[in-house]
Parts: C-alpha cells; structure tokens; sequence
C-alpha cells in the first residue's frame, strides 16, 4: 500500500495544502477527503483526476470536502463515470443538503441528488466498515468539534485520526492493534485540534508510530523538533510506502515523493 499525503496543513493553509490523502493498493486507489486544495494537488502530482476510484469523507468542513463539486462534475461530464463515495450514515444528509446541493442539484437535465454523481455507500456511523479490493476500512468515530459528527479510519494495521481533539484514552486503543498512527497536530494551541504539547505526554513507544498532519503554517522550526521527540511530520507530496513483514508487522519505507 502507498500512502500519498496530497497536502499536510490545517484549512487555511497556503504552504502545505490542506490535509487529504491517497490510499494506492490492488490497483485501486481510496482517497481520504477532497478540500479546497485537493484536485490541484492531484494535478501537481501528474495523477489524473480520472483515476480516481473511491473517496471517503471524514466530516463537512470545507478543507475536506470543498474539492468534492469539481469532482462530481469532471466525472459525470467529462469523464462520464460515477466513483464511489463511502460516507457515515450521519453525515449523509447534511453533505448533500447544507454543502453540495447548491452547486450540483440543477443540470440542463433536471434536478438531481447525489447520487446522479457517485454511487453512495452510506456506513454505519457506530461500528461501521466498509471494503475496498479486499481491504477492510473501520470508521472511527472521534471527536472534532462539539455536536459535529467526525470519524477517522483504521486500516491495514494504520490508525488515520483525521481532524481530532487529543483522545488519551482512544489513542491508547488505536496504538494496541496499529503500527502507524496518522494524527492530528497544531504546534498553535486551537480547541478543536490536538496540541503538539498533549502528544508529548504519550510514552515513547507510542510516539515513535505518529505521522503528524494538520499543522499550521510556518511552523517549519517546530517540525524539526518532532524527531526529538520520536514523531515524524507527514510532508506534502510524501509517500509512505507500507508492507508487512513476516512477523505481520508494517515496515515502512518513507520519505519519496509521490509519483503517478
């Protein structure tokens, strides 16, 4: 499996691109949320938006969800295909009703719902899976903001966090069946993210799995503190290409940028 990060910051930000990533695997691809910034990342990285297959969405703020109308429209237009779209049950309505309805109920055609535009797989909000080319993906509900469904994603022995206040307790659940945590992280204090000092009162071990995202702009000189520390900072264009060893455990061969 490769894990693409197609942008590393927080939403408003102009460095790294907003956090949204690509899953590659079996010849199939999943990526994880759409913002603002994601189609023009996809296009600085030579993979045609066309070969995009799945997408999954982790809650309704903009930077991740903001580049879905522009992928709706170049599929059903232009490249006349639907993609599947894997989605919590919670989140159904208010993605279609407060977010994408405005810019994609009314065609030449007649008036239309999402599904005009991806074949919808609606997931169990509490214990909800969903499989993709044989892989099995958990979804994980967390918290982001108060009242506001979210949920991450466990799979291949790989916790993604997405948007997460600091969660001690599911941290440490995640951690027990996870080679690498993907998670949230703000080197400026922020309520509705996870601080980098909350990180630091994990054990070592437990460190050493993170991947950090999320993080704000110029913050080039704390990233180079996170080693330190035994985290790594995801970078844009990065791709963490990921295989299991004979004794089933992930190793990780990082670095590289990503190619089509």
């Amino acid at each position: 499996m490769e894990i693409i990060f197609l942008g590393t910051g927080d939403a408003f930000s102009k460095q790294y691109g907003q956090t949204n990533t690509l899953l590659r695997f079996n010849d199939t691809n999943l990526l994880i949320d759409c913002g603002t910034t994601c189609c023009s990342s996809l296009y600085q990285l030579g993979i045609p938006l066309a070969d995009i297959q799945n997408v999954f969405v982790s809650h309704l703020h903009a930077d991740h969800i903001g580049g879905l109308e522009e992928l709706a429209l170049q599929n059903k237009y232009i490249f006349r295909k639907k993609i599947d779209l894997y989605v919590a049950e919670s989140l159904l309505h208010d993605l279609w009703e407060y977010s994408l309805r405005g810019g994609l109920e009314y065609t030449n055609d007649d008036s239309v719902t999402l599904d005009y535009y991806f074949n919808l797989h609606p997931v169990s909000s509490t214990q909800g899976s969903f499989v993709i080319a044989g892989v099995s993906f958990d979804i994980i509900p967390t918290l982001h903001v108060r009242d506001m469904k979210s949920f991450g994603l466990y799979f291949h022995r790989v916790f993604y966090s997405d948007d997460v206040v600091f969660n001690e307790s599911l941290l440490y659940q995640m951690a027990k069946k996870s080679d690498i945590i993907i998670h949230d992280c703000t080197f400026k204090e922020n309520p509705v993210h996870t601080y980098y000092e909350s990180l630091l009162t994990l054990p070592l071990e437990l460190r050493q799995k993170m991947y950090l995202i999320h993080y704000n702009d110029k913050s080039e000189a704390m990233r180079a503190r996170m080693p330190g520390y035994g985290m790594h900072c995801a970078e844009k264009h990065m791709c963490l290409r990921v295989h299991e060893s004979g004794d089933g455990t992930l190793k990780v061969l990082a670095g590289s940028l990503a190619h089509k």
